[in-house]
């Protein structure tokens, strides 16, 4: 069974619905909520699969970019034991600091920005618990970071100049790190993730980026992740004649969940079939460099096996 149109399988809404169709049901909507979940992680597994088996990363959902902010000093504070307001002098609060992502540092402790009042103005989450002082140098750090609609599970996180992917860990070990050597500055190195995706519901928080070091300057970060699994606009970027490659691989796995192990094998075989295909094209429409001329892959000399990348970024 196929649906109408030729973007059908372009986006989840219409994968969900060809999953019902093939298992003969009207509608996506007339699958149980238990179901509908596994066959969403299906789909999730599927793309990572083949992501995996060629190394087509552009089979994943475009990644996720921002820009650290880095540190704010302008001017000078004056501070109060036992007070959460923090009194700015020539400080440009309201474009330079972001409330609840925001860190407020003078002495040895850091504190979380509640409420940004005005240019020299801000109320902290804790009250301030070291000796009232003013005319005090001071650092406000964004070392948090919301991550996009739509992104559920962050694969990998790196800054565009380096070589080397973040490390991620958890948040309970990056706030160790913190603790222990007193937030400090430089290139992020580590980052771990906390919060929900609000996409799913109401009231949920996007997930967040916590990075540490506290970034000292502007660094721009790209994330790459798994799509959130009910996001209903979530479109996949398949070549066209991936898209059946896509539907077998879900299907063998829906397939086998429902008992049915010879469609289920059916469905694998031609999965990694069209994966093959799809493989010897890409290799025998590649062209290098021989000589003074560009020659077909296939043309290389037998014996020499040639490196193909399997992305070309254009970079």
């Amino acid at each position: 069974m196929a649906l109408s149109g030729p973007n059908a399988r372009d986006t989840l809404a219409g994968i969900q619905e060809q999953i019902a169709l093939e298992i003969r049901l009207t509608a996506w909507a007339d699958i149980s909520a238990g179901e509908q979940k596994l066959f969403n992680a299906y789909i999730e597994d599927t793309l990572d699969d083949m992501a995996a088996l060629k190394g087509w990363a552009w089979i994943q959902p475009d990644p996720f970019t921002f820009n650290t902010i880095a540190p704010y000093k302008t001017g000078t504070v004056s501070v109060t034991k036992g007070s959460k307001t923090v009194t700015g002098t020539s400080t440009l609060w309201t474009a330079n600091v972001t409330a609840d992502l925001s860190h407020f540092k003078v002495g040895d402790g850091a504190y979380r920005v509640d409420v940004v009042t005005n240019n020299t103005s801000i109320d902290l989450i804790q009250k301030f618990a070291e000796a009232t002082a003013s005319a005090q140098t001071y650092s406000i750090m964004q070392a948090e970071y919301e991550l996009g609609s739509g992104v559920d599970f962050v694969k990998s996180i790196e800054e565009q100049k380096s070589p080397n992917p973040l490390t991620i860990i958890t948040y309970d070990q990056l706030i160790e790190m913190f603790n222990a050597n007193l937030w400090t500055q430089g290139a992020p190195r580590y980052a771990a993730m906390l919060g929900e995706d609000r996409s799913a519901a109401a009231g949920l928080q996007y997930l967040r980026c916590l990075l540490y070091p506290v970034p000292d300057d502007v660094y721009h970060m790209v994330v790459r992740y798994r799509s959130y699994a009910t996001y209903p606009t979530t479109t996949f970027n398949l070549q066209p004649n991936l898209k059946g490659a896509l539907m077998n691989g879900i299907m063998a796995k829906v397939w086998r969940y429902l008992g049915e192990l010879d469609r289920s094998n059916e469905c694998l075989a031609e999965y990694k079939r069209s994966l093959a295909v799809k493989a010897a094209s890409q290799r025998a429409n590649t062209r290098f460099r021989l000589g003074n001329q560009w020659t077909p892959v296939s043309s290389f000399p037998r014996g020499i096996e040639p490196w193909v990348p399997d992305r070309i970024d254009g970079t």
